[in-house]
């Protein structure tokens, strides 16, 4: 299963790179209690830059069938804007009353569609291998406590 984060802030340019080490600090954290609780692990995470902030690709693995209400969910408590995840979940509702089941591409980050018309500007660049770090050692930290309680 992959997780698609879309974190965006008012003033990225401005916020300082120490307060987007806690904010990817702080995903890695929740990262781990829902590898503990729920035992969804994940297995690769990328994240790349934008105009407004970051888009997080989390690679899961899980040993049971995950249904896309489950992935907005955690996507929520992953911190992604809550205003996407509404019209994922409007999506979701739809397409199985309308349709008997979901549309496989009912969770696309907006760059993934504007990347379709040619003009996506989605990049890796050293603040968003900076925040991917502070996710895995959010996420890493969290589980040693988890292991030593």
């Amino acid at each position: 299963m992959k997780l698609k984060l879309d974190i965006d802030f008012i003033d990225k340019d401005n916020l300082g790179v120490q307060y987007l080490k806690v904010v990817g600090w702080e995903i890695g954290r929740r990262l781990a209690l829902i590898d503990a609780f729920l035992c969804i692990s994940p297995e690769a995470i990328k994240v790349r830059e934008t105009k407004h902030g970051f888009h997080i690709y989390i690679d899961t693995l899980t040993n049971f069938d995950v249904t896309p209400e489950l992935i907005v969910a955690l996507q929520l408590l992953l911190k992604s804007d809550w205003k996407r995840e509404m019209f994922n979940l409007r999506r979701i509702l739809h397409d199985k009353k309308h349709n008997g089941k979901v549309s496989p591409d009912w969770n696309v980050l907006f760059m993934e569609k504007k990347a379709l018309a040619n003009d996506s500007k989605e990049e890796r660049t050293e603040l968003s291998d900076t925040i991917a770090e502070a996710i895995i050692n959010g996420y890493e930290e969290q589980m040693e406590l988890l292991i030593d309680d």
